[in-house]
Order: C-alpha cells, then sequence, then structure tokens
C-alpha cells in the first residue's frame, strides 16, 4: 500500500513533464543550400538550364556547371572523405565541365576571373590548394588529407586543346546568409584570340541535409 501511494505520487509530480516532451515539437533536422539551375532574368545567349546542370553552348564553347551534393551519384563514386567533409560542412562544390568544340583553337580558363555571387550580398572567388590547406590545418590535421583532391579542383590555369574536355571542381566558402538566388560568373575565357563572358543563374534553396555513409 505504502508503494502505490508513492508511485502515485511519483506519477503525480512528473506528469507535467511526460505532458510537455509529448507535445514538443521534433527536433530541427540540419539543413543546408542546394543550387538549381534556373531560367536567366536577362537575355544569356547560348545558355540553357538542362537537368540539374546550367549550360552554356556556342560553336567553339560548351561549358557546364552543376552543384554538388553528398547524395549525388556522380560524386559518391571514387571522391575523397575531405570532400564530403566539405560538402557536409556546407562548403559550395560545383563541378566545372568545359569542351573545346574548336578545331583549331586552344581555349584558356583562369579560375581567377571565378565568382559567385548571391542575392545577400555574399561575394565569393574559388578556394585554391592553400586555402583548402588552412582549412586542414585550422581542424588540427595533416595536409594529407589534400592528396585526395590532387588533380580534381580547378586551381591554377588550364589549358584545353582543340577536341578536348577537362571536368575539375571549383570550392566555394559556405553563404553566411540565407539567399534565394546566386550567380557564378566566369569572365576572360580565351577561345584562340576571342574571350568569352558566362554567367549561370541559380536559384538556392534550403533543403534537408543528406549524409552519405563514410568508407574507409
Amino acid at each position: 500500500m505504502k508503494l502505490r501511494t508513492t508511485l502515485k505520487k511519483l506519477l503525480t509530480a512528473f506528469a507535467p513533464l511526460i505532458i510537455a516532451a509529448s507535445c514538443a515539437s521534433p527536433p530541427k533536422l540540419p539543413m543546408t543550400s542546394e543550387l538549381k539551375p534556373s531560367p536567366p532574368d536577362e537575355d544569356l545567349p547560348g545558355y540553357s538550364a538542362v537537368s540539374d546542370e546550367g549550360v552554356y553552348d556556342n560553336a567553339a564553347l560548351r561549358i557546364s556547371a552543376r552543384h554538388l551534393k553528398s547524395n549525388d551519384a556522380v560524386y559518391a563514386k571514387g571522391e575523397s572523405g575531405f570532400l564530403t567533409a566539405l560538402i557536409e560542412g556546407d562548403y559550395v562544390l560545383i563541378r566545372l565541365s568545359i569542351e573545346n568544340k574548336s578545331s583549331a583553337a586552344k581555349v584558356i580558363f583562369n579560375p581567377a576571373y571565378v565568382a559567385l555571387m548571391d542575392n545577400a550580398a555574399n561575394y565569393k572567388k574559388p578556394l585554391d590548394y592553400t586555402d583548402l590547406y588552412d582549412i586542414v590545418k585550422e581542424n588540427d590535421e595533416t595536409g594529407g588529407k589534400l592528396t585526395g583532391i590532387k588533380g580534381r579542383i580547378f586551381d591554377l590555369t588550364a589549358t584545353v586543346a582543340p577536341g578536348g574536355k577537362t571536368s575539375k571542381l571549383l570550392i566555394f566558402k559556405p553563404f553566411i546568409e540565407e539567399a534565394s538566388s546566386a550567380e557564378l560568373v566566369i569572365k576572360n575565357i580565351y577561345v584562340g584570340k576571342d574571350t568569352v563572358n558566362v554567367k549561370f543563374p541559380f536559384k538556392v534553396k534550403t533543403v534537408e541535409k543528406k549524409y552519405t555513409e563514410k568508407k574507409d
């Protein structure tokens, strides 16, 4: 009888906590920004949005830009754990593919002329190997992690021979503020003696983070 009385008192005391816990909203899931190619607000000759890629195409040159996410099949196969960590840390990774359709002229691309801008006044330049090394050092880790991405990012000027192709990553720091639109701007792409400037407009959508299973 004494035990029943004690249990009854305990239930009475903790009833408000039990009710509050049952009524509490579920924990918020971590969110991230996803860039989807969008129709331009201005006339951009040669530009089109194809599935998850923004594409610039003319007689001599084809360039495509795609925001890379951790659940992309193209990303999940053969990429490094360091790139996984960057994506899950909300860094913006864009796979840029360049095809030289010319039969004689070389295409020269310099990542120094690239910028990612959005409508929240963020202006970002692509990170180079020195920037990535600093990120690794800030986390008290060795630079050995960078060996897994050697040759996978646009760090220096790239030359594409006639009929050739190249595809690498542009890596940008995370957005500081929420944005609803962004634009990847590339200037001074040389095709022979001519220069081309291109823009890739994106819609920025906030989505639930999706994590990949880490493999050793």
